[in-house]
């Protein structure tokens, strides 16, 4: 398990050593641009290369799961 800022997060997606994540989405950004997940890097480069697995809504938001295919 990693858990840190955009910047580890994005070091572990660039690496490859990412088996699965969860994702909980707001309805609601952060500020006007709202924060990166991953620092300088699209969200896309790690789902893109993984699955859904499952989603949950909780309240306004969701869960997503993803996992490496």
């Amino acid at each position: 398990m990693v858990e840190g800022g955009p910047t580890v997060a994005a070091a572990f997606v660039a690496a490859d050593l990412v088996d699965e994540a969860v994702l909980l989405r707001a309805e609601k950004t952060i500020g006007a641009d709202g924060i990166d997940a991953l620092e300088g890097m699209a969200l896309s480069k790690l789902t893109g290369r993984m699955r859904q697995s499952a989603s949950e809504k909780l309240g306004a938001d969701t869960l997503e799961v993803y996992e490496r295919v």
